[in-house]
């Protein structure tokens, strides 16, 4: 179950994050977070971006799936910037979301129609 140690990064701005992708997410990341929130050992295993078609600078905005090494870094991340009002990349709003395998995003689917319903 490796995707419990995952996040989902929205609209990071394309050639943003220079040639090392993990080290730019780990500093900004640490900037954004509380300090005291992360663990002395804090670090992110793994960066993917999600293919998308590139578009001129300026105009391409994806979906980066990042790898948290530790458990509870993944959760103080979440935990932080569910608090900020906004978190921002070169003025371009940035969203942080916990990764979920497509058969739990699709029980959650069903569920919030369900609740539409009641």
């Amino acid at each position: 179950m490796f995707w419990r140690h995952n996040i989902r990064v929205v609209e990071i701005p394309e050639r943003e994050e220079g040639a090392d992708v993990v080290d730019f997410l780990e500093d900004w990341l640490r900037g954004v977070v509380a300090p005291d929130s992360l663990s002395s050992f804090f670090a992110l295993e793994m960066v993917h971006r999600v293919l998308a078609q590139l578009l001129p600078p300026g105009g391409a905005l994806c979906l980066t799936i990042v790898r948290v090494l530790h458990f509870q870094d993944q959760d103080h991340i979440l935990k932080c910037t569910r608090e900020l009002e906004s978190l921002c990349i070169e003025n371009n709003n940035v969203m942080i979301f916990p990764d979920s395998t497509l058969e739990a995003q699709k029980q959650r689917a069903l569920f919030l129609e369900a609740k539409w319903k009641l």
